[in-house]
Protein backbone atom coordinates (compact mmCIF):
# COMPACT_ATOMS: atom_id res chain seq x y z
CA UNK A 1 0.00 0.00 0.00
CA UNK A 2 1.46 3.50 -0.91
CA UNK A 3 2.52 4.70 2.21
CA UNK A 4 0.30 7.97 1.59
CA UNK A 5 -2.79 5.89 2.28
CA UNK A 6 -1.46 3.76 5.40
CA UNK A 7 -2.84 6.71 7.81
CA UNK A 8 -6.39 6.37 6.36
CA UNK A 9 -6.70 2.57 6.72
CA UNK A 10 -7.86 2.37 10.47
CA UNK A 11 -10.10 4.94 10.26
CA UNK A 12 -11.50 3.77 6.99
CA UNK A 13 -11.67 0.61 8.59
CA UNK A 14 -13.56 1.42 11.48
CA UNK A 15 -16.23 3.15 9.14
CA UNK A 16 -16.66 -0.13 7.57
CA UNK A 17 -17.10 -1.66 10.73
CA UNK A 18 -19.46 0.99 12.33
CA UNK A 19 -21.66 0.51 8.94
CA UNK A 20 -21.62 -3.46 9.80
CA UNK A 21 -19.85 -3.85 6.46
CA UNK A 22 -17.24 -5.54 7.73
CA UNK A 23 -16.23 -7.03 11.46
CA UNK A 24 -12.93 -8.19 13.04
CA UNK A 25 -12.11 -11.61 12.81
CA UNK A 26 -9.07 -13.87 14.08
CA UNK A 27 -6.45 -13.06 12.51
CA UNK A 28 -4.89 -16.00 10.80
CA UNK A 29 -1.04 -14.57 11.25
CA UNK A 30 0.55 -13.77 14.08
CA UNK A 31 0.53 -9.48 14.79
CA UNK A 32 -1.86 -9.10 12.33
CA UNK A 33 -5.55 -7.63 12.04
CA UNK A 34 -8.15 -9.40 10.43
CA UNK A 35 -11.51 -8.14 9.13
CA UNK A 36 -14.33 -10.41 7.38
CA UNK A 37 -17.41 -8.72 5.30
CA UNK A 38 -20.45 -8.81 7.32
CA UNK A 39 -22.53 -10.72 4.49
CA UNK A 40 -21.36 -12.83 1.16
CA UNK A 41 -23.40 -10.14 -1.03
CA UNK A 42 -21.48 -7.45 0.26
CA UNK A 43 -18.09 -9.25 -0.69
CA UNK A 44 -19.44 -10.17 -3.27
CA UNK A 45 -20.35 -6.73 -4.72
CA UNK A 46 -17.21 -5.52 -3.85
CA UNK A 47 -15.17 -7.69 -5.39
CA UNK A 48 -17.08 -7.23 -8.51
CA UNK A 49 -17.00 -3.63 -8.79
CA UNK A 50 -13.13 -3.72 -8.99
CA UNK A 51 -11.73 -3.63 -12.01
CA UNK A 52 -10.35 -7.27 -13.52
CA UNK A 53 -6.50 -5.49 -13.97
CA UNK A 54 -6.67 -4.26 -9.75
CA UNK A 55 -8.26 -7.78 -8.94
CA UNK A 56 -5.55 -9.62 -11.21
CA UNK A 57 -3.11 -7.09 -9.39
CA UNK A 58 -3.80 -7.88 -6.00
CA UNK A 59 -4.51 -11.68 -6.54
CA UNK A 60 -0.74 -11.70 -7.30
CA UNK A 61 0.37 -9.52 -4.64
CA UNK A 62 -0.96 -10.96 -2.06
CA UNK A 63 0.53 -14.47 -3.29
CA UNK A 64 3.64 -12.81 -3.61
CA UNK A 65 2.95 -11.21 0.04
CA UNK A 66 1.59 -14.76 1.70
CA UNK A 67 5.09 -16.07 -0.11
CA UNK A 68 7.55 -13.78 1.89
CA UNK A 69 5.87 -14.00 4.93
CA UNK A 70 5.43 -17.63 5.25
CA UNK A 71 8.35 -19.18 3.31
CA UNK A 72 8.68 -22.26 3.10
CA UNK A 73 5.68 -22.58 5.27
CA UNK A 74 3.45 -21.05 2.64
CA UNK A 75 0.81 -23.35 1.46
CA UNK A 76 1.14 -24.13 -2.07
CA UNK A 77 -2.72 -24.23 -2.58
CA UNK A 78 -3.51 -20.64 -1.46
CA UNK A 79 -0.46 -19.48 -3.46
CA UNK A 80 -1.58 -21.40 -6.39
CA UNK A 81 -4.88 -20.35 -6.38
CA UNK A 82 -4.03 -16.78 -6.22
CA UNK A 83 -1.60 -16.73 -9.16
CA UNK A 84 -4.15 -18.55 -11.09
CA UNK A 85 -6.75 -15.69 -10.54
CA UNK A 86 -4.48 -13.34 -11.59
CA UNK A 87 -3.04 -15.34 -14.79
CA UNK A 88 -6.95 -15.69 -15.73
CA UNK A 89 -7.80 -11.70 -15.21
CA UNK A 90 -4.64 -11.12 -17.29
CA UNK A 91 -5.91 -13.69 -20.25
CA UNK A 92 -9.23 -12.30 -20.03
CA UNK A 93 -7.58 -8.44 -21.01
CA UNK A 94 -5.75 -9.90 -23.01
CA UNK A 95 -2.35 -10.65 -21.48
CA UNK A 96 -0.62 -13.64 -21.13
CA UNK A 97 1.80 -14.11 -18.74
CA UNK A 98 3.50 -17.42 -18.98
CA UNK A 99 6.11 -17.35 -16.39
CA UNK A 100 2.67 -16.55 -14.08
CA UNK A 101 1.12 -19.72 -15.28
CA UNK A 102 4.12 -21.12 -14.85
CA UNK A 103 4.71 -20.43 -11.72
CA UNK A 104 0.90 -21.35 -10.02
CA UNK A 105 1.35 -24.52 -12.27
CA UNK A 106 3.81 -25.49 -10.63
CA UNK A 107 2.58 -24.73 -7.02
CA UNK A 108 -0.48 -26.28 -7.84
CA UNK A 109 1.55 -29.77 -9.14
CA UNK A 110 3.06 -29.50 -5.05
CA UNK A 111 -0.36 -29.56 -3.30
CA UNK A 112 -1.50 -32.19 -5.76
CA UNK A 113 1.68 -33.96 -4.42
CA UNK A 114 0.89 -33.34 -0.81
CA UNK A 115 -2.27 -34.39 -1.01
CA UNK A 116 -1.86 -37.51 -2.54
CA UNK A 117 1.24 -38.09 -0.06
CA UNK A 118 -1.38 -37.29 2.91
CA UNK A 119 -3.93 -39.72 1.47
CA UNK A 120 -6.04 -36.76 1.05
CA UNK A 121 -8.86 -38.25 -1.53
CA UNK A 122 -10.94 -35.09 -1.79
CA UNK A 123 -7.93 -32.67 -2.81
CA UNK A 124 -6.94 -35.41 -4.87
CA UNK A 125 -9.58 -36.37 -7.22
CA UNK A 126 -11.60 -32.72 -7.40
CA UNK A 127 -12.73 -32.19 -10.77
CA UNK A 128 -9.70 -30.12 -12.61
CA UNK A 129 -10.27 -26.67 -13.73
CA UNK A 130 -11.56 -26.53 -17.31
CA UNK A 131 -7.66 -25.30 -18.39
CA UNK A 132 -4.81 -25.01 -16.10
CA UNK A 133 -2.93 -21.97 -16.34
CA UNK A 134 -0.07 -23.83 -17.80
CA UNK A 135 -2.35 -24.71 -20.88
CA UNK A 136 -3.48 -21.37 -21.83
CA UNK A 137 -0.11 -19.83 -22.05
CA UNK A 138 0.47 -21.99 -24.90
Amino acid sequence: MPEPARPEVGRRLSTLVRRQFIRPDRAELPGDDAFRFDHILIRDAAYDSLPKSLRAELHQRYAEWLGERLGKDAPPEILAYHLEQAYHYGVELGEVDAALAERAAALLASAARAAAARQDRRAVDSPARSSSPKSRCR
